[in-house]
């Protein structure tokens, strides 16, 4: 974390930047090599039903103004929350982008429905499978992420816990009661640079 009046150089943070994308490069050799050993298994990969999600995503000192340093689990935004989920099933879900906004929490009922498993199970989240078998966007759907507290920031708002609802475009962060609301349009500000709360108070009166 950034204490205040403090701030990381951008030598530093461009250090801290390759270094991650370093990461991302050596674990994605990585899961080549997996996916390479699973075909060589499957029939050449026919039939393999390959998933790919990140839990989190990584702040890099995008916005030190707030307190916000290095790492995952002190924020929100868009860096820490917005992460990739491909999957891959050849001759079964035909390529395609989804540009809905959907959540992780949905996958367990979207697999089960793609593979047409059976028997009851209880599973939080909604189905897509039906929208990517026949090529189709899902329909839009609210969404909602929370975070607790971090103890190791003796920042207040990276301390306290913290709550987001996603209606896309719309979203907004907030801590609990309203506290320190910040209200983001994301088609037009994807990087969440501009904080809507006091000029769109209609907007945020709803999303709380």
């Amino acid at each position: 974390f950034v204490k205040k009046g403090h701030a990381v150089a951008l030598s530093d943070v461009a250090v801290s930047t390759a270094l991650y994308d370093a990461e991302i490069a050596e674990a994605d050799a990585a899961l080549g090599r997996v996916l390479e050993a699973a075909r060589a298994h499957v029939d050449g990969g026919k039939g393999l039903l390959v998933v790919v999600a990140g839990d989190h995503g990584e702040s890099l000192c995008d916005r030190q103004e707030t307190g916000d340093g290095f790492g995952h689990g002190a924020s929100l935004y868009e860096e820490a929350v917005h992460v990739p989920w491909v999957l891959v099933w050849k001759g079964v879900v035909a390529p395609q982008v989804v540009s809905t906004r959907v959540s992780l929490v949905d996958m367990t009922r979207t697999l089960v429905g793609l593979v047409g498993a059976g028997g009851a199970f209880h599973a939080e989240g909604r189905s897509l499978a039906s929208a990517l078998l026949a090529g189709r966007e899902p329909s839009s759907e609210t969404i909602f992420i929370e975070r607790n507290g971090t103890r190791y920031s003796d920042i207040e708002a990276l301390a306290s816990p913290e709550d987001a609802v996603i209606d896309f475009p719309w979203k907004l962060i907030t801590a609990p009661n309203g506290r320190r609301a910040r209200l983001f349009q994301l088609s037009e500000d994807p990087t969440e640079a501009h904080d809507l709360a006091v000029s769109q108070p209609a907007r945020l009166k709803t999303m709380l």
